[in-house]
Parts: C-alpha cells; structure tokens; sequence
C-alpha cells in the first residue's frame, strides 16, 4: 500500500546520502603547513585527500563518490580517541584548529559533501573543567556529575564496575562513569549540563557550519538507579529535546544515534523523535553471518522484518546501515580474507534500503580486529611512497596494520579491485532512485543460498538484486530477468549465478 503523501515530511537530504566514516588522525597526515610532518592524521591531511572522496565534478569517475562524511571525535581531548572531550567548542590541537575545521566544510559544501561530527555527550573527559572542579570539596558543579556516598554496591548494564573511587581522597565520595573512571557520566538532569550542550552544539552548527551529529553511546544517557540503566523514557525525552533544539538551528541538521542494540530497541528512538535516524546493529550482523555460512535465510527473513519495525510515518527503513566501525571487527577480517566476500557484503549494503555509511579502508580490503586500536591503524595509500604516502614523518603514529604493497588505495581501485566494486555501486546507488526509495519486496527463492529482491513499486523503474552467497552454481530464474531489463551488476548474458556472484539488473518504467 503506498504511504499517505500527508503522513510523510519532504524526504530530508541525509536519506540519499552515502556516507564515509573517518578516523582524523589515521587518515591523512598534512603535507604542508602547521600540521605536517608530525605522524598523525589532522583536518588539513582530510582536505588534501577529499578528491579521492569526491571531488565534486559528476563527469570524472575515479574518486569514491560518496556524498557526506562522518567525522569521528575531533574536539579537545587526552586520547587518542577523543571519546573523553575535555572542551566541547574547540577542535583538538593536534587535528586542527575551529577555522580549518570551517574551511574543511568550506571545501565539502564545495564538492557537494555533507559532513556531521561525533558529539559524545554521555560522559566527559576527568579532565574536563567541569569536572575538576565538581570533584573539590563544596563545589558548587557537584551536580553536573553523579556522586554517592557511600560507594554503592550496583553493578553496570553488562556486569562492570561504574563506582569509582579515584576522587575518593579530594571528593570524598564515589562516581558514576559506565565506559571508564576517566569518563565520568554526565547528569543530564542538571539544568546545567543540557544548557550548555545546547550551546555548543549551537556554535559547531552555525559558526563552524556543521551538517550534524552522530550522537554516541546514546542508550545510556540518563539513568533510573539502581536497575534501569539504559533506555529509559528520560533518556528518549532528553535526546527528543535536544533534537528539536539541533532542529531549530539548522532545520537540515543530520542526527544519527548510535543504539547498540537490537531493532525493537532501536526503533523506541525513531518514534519518540530522539533522534532522526540510528544504525542497524542487527543488519550487519546477519549481514556477515549470511556470508560466513553461505544461507540467505536469515538474513532474508530481517530485511523483511525491517519494513514493519520502522515507523512509516517518517518514511520507513530510515535507520543507517553499514558492516563495520571503529569498535568492531573490520568486515574483511570477520569474512576470513575472502575479498570477493567484502564485494557481496557492499552489494547488499549498497542496495538495501537505509543510509550507509562506509567505514574508511573498509573499500580497500583493510583488516583488524581488537583491541580498538588495530581497528583504526593509518591508510595506506601509494605503496611507492614512503609510509604509503599517508605522512612524511619517519613513521606513523601507528604502524599499519596490512602490509602496505598488498592492501592500499592505488591497487583496490584497478580494475577487478575492491575499491573500483565500491566506486561503481556507490554511483549505481546515486544515479538509481529505486535503490533510494523505501520499497523492498523480498523474493521467495528455490534455495537457501540465494538472497533475491526488488526495490522501487508501482509503474516506476525497478532494479531486481540476487546474490548467491553459497558455494554451488544456482538459476538465474525466469523472474529474474524480465524483457526489457538492463544489467548494471554482473554477467550481462550469464544463465546462472555463480558462488559468490551477484545480479543487478533495471527494469525500465512502465
């Protein structure tokens, strides 16, 4: 049944994005200026480089092409991570400066690049002012944070230690922080706290041009203790708020949550309005499993599932969806190394309803698995440079992970290579609006190997995909080639599927 055109907002720009997830300080390293030279990836090595993402001219074909970026956390911090800000207005000094992050969106908004910034508002750094000065005696900032005295006995969401005591000595009192005592949780419930995040997020989207926020480790934003620690009311009703204030900015802003959970829990955010779209955990997990055991029937059976989990009030299957990030094994890794495996998981992705996002090296093959640092190591780009072209310094911050002659940027994007298959979905996915719309019919096929469905309805251009994720040859069947379609994926005359192939084809307007 087609969706009620007064139910339905015009359709919002993030929902025909592609989007690349970057690692500042392992992407690029400065060639010249400031920055340079120093090892570490930083804003104006993301400038250098953002012609290899798009370079805003549709005739050319060889950059990526994809159409937004989500930077990973690029304010003040201690780590190398940056999940611990110290300063909410000001990006970190060894990445760059607040006016080379405006002229970094200068030069997206020139390619026709969106760009939206991690903002981690869960927790805070130790260092932060805040919190230096909650933690003295008669401080007038106790309640930004969440203290108790005595320690309690409770436990965290999944059996850690939240108490901690490492203030004991100046504080006298035990606090709350679920990822690590040198994060503590922030109290949302102070007036406070929820002000100023409103203000910060007010300048990085005005002044500093912002596209939006990927909000992180959103489920554990504002607790019930003892027993509720994630998912309350309050916590949707908070994000709902700052939604609205992020809305009231900038009307276009882009607010993806990070939900790590399964879709029913994901979708209590989508129709409280907490946020305007959050990622497909369980996507991408059946996603690789369906890969690693060569059956489609799971799989299937949750694509299925996703078009009545989503609310179509805001248009459906408006979650975001990708294969790996920063705090997971990466997807080459998971599928055993298997490259014609990655090109599978991209098809899917890339032609799945949802928004994608792209982990950066995740189109050239990189691999890793944790701890978290293996899973952000540099870019390696041109194996004929030294350090693979990713800086001039005498070596990067982290040495990579692959071998730089056998996984780089130059050989995944020849011909047959990795990146050349994401190049041309991710251009299929752009230039095709069935592959946009919120259609999917998922197909009943005669094996269990076989992933088959159509996206786009009515009269209008429709693209049928099939996958054959086994190991034995499967017809293509009758059904699948109807006349007058066109071929954009795979053997333009074959008869069967192949192990490991696949099949996109467009089927014109009627």
């Amino acid at each position: 049944m087609p969706l009620d055109p007064d139910l339905v907002p015009e359709r919002p720009w993030w929902r025909d994005a592609v989007f690349y997830q970057v690692f500042v300080r392992s992407f690029q390293d400065a060639e010249t200026g400031p920055f340079s030279g120093d090892g570490k990836g930083d804003l104006q090595g993301l400038i250098d480089r953002l012609d290899y993402l798009n370079d805003g001219d549709p005739n050319t074909t060889d950059d990526l092409g994809i159409t937004a970026i989500w930077l990973m956390p690029i304010c003040e911090s201690e780590t190398y991570h940056g999940y611990d800000v110290e300063d909410y207005r000001k990006v970190d000094a060894e990445l760059g400066t607040n006016e080379l992050f405006v002229e970094l969106m200068h030069e997206c908004h020139k390619r026709g690049i969106r760009l939206i910034t991690d903002w981690v508002m869960n927790h805070s750094s130790w260092k932060h002012p805040w919190f230096l000065d909650a933690i003295q005696p008669e401080s007038n900032s106790r309640e930004r944070y969440i203290f108790r005295d005595p320690r309690p006995q409770s436990r965290g969401p999944w059996g850690q230690n939240v108490w901690h005591d490492r203030m004991r000595t100046t504080s006298g009192a035990s606090y709350y922080g679920v990822f690590s005592p040198t994060m503590p949780d922030l109290n949302l419930r102070d007036v406070r706290n929820t002000r100023d995040l409103h203000d910060a997020a007010t300048l990085w989207l005005t002044d500093l041009k912002a596209d939006g926020f990927r909000l992180d480790a959103i489920k554990f934003m504002v607790e019930r203790f003892p027993d509720e620690l994630d998912s309350t009311q309050e916590t949707l009703d908070w994000l709902s708020d700052f939604r609205a204030h992020a809305h009231t900015v900038n009307e276009d802003a882009f607010i993806v949550g990070e939900v790590w959970d399964n879709a029913e829990v994901v979708r209590k955010y989508i129709l409280a309005d907490a946020v305007d779209s959050a990622f497909e955990f369980d996507l991408s997990y059946r996603i690789i499993d369906a890969l690693n055991e060569g059956d489609a029937t799971e799989l299937a059976k949750h694509i299925d599932r996703l078009a009545a989990i989503y609310p179509a009030q805001r248009g459906g299957h408006v979650y975001s969806t990708f294969l790996s990030n920063h705090d997971q094994t990466r997807t080459r890794t998971r599928l055993g190394g298997e490259i014609e495996k990655c090109k599978l998981a991209a098809t899917i992705q890339m032609t799945l309803p949802g928004t994608p996002f792209i982990y950066y090296g995740e189109e050239i093959g990189m691999t890793g698995d944790k701890p978290d640092p293996e899973l952000r190591t540099p870019m390696p780009w041109d194996p004929a440079k030294p350090n693979a072209g990713f800086t001039q310094a005498d070596a990067p911050w982290k040495g990579f992970k692959d071998d730089p002659s056998e996984i780089n940027v130059i050989d995944a994007h020849k011909p047959g290579g990795l990146g050349e298959h994401y190049r041309g979905l991710i251009r299929l996915r752009t230039s095709i609006p069935a592959l946009r719309s919120d259609h999917i019919e998922v197909l009943e096929t005669e094996h269990s190997s076989v992933l088959a469905f159509v996206r786009g309805s009515g009269r209008g251009e429709r693209v049928m995909v099939a996958v054959n994720l086994g190991e034995e040859t499967q017809p293509i069947p009758a059904w699948a080639r109807p006349a007058g379609s066109r071929v954009v994926l795979g053997a333009a005359r074959a008869r069967d599927l192949q192990p490991g192939s696949a099949l996109v084809l467009v089927t014109p307007a009627r």
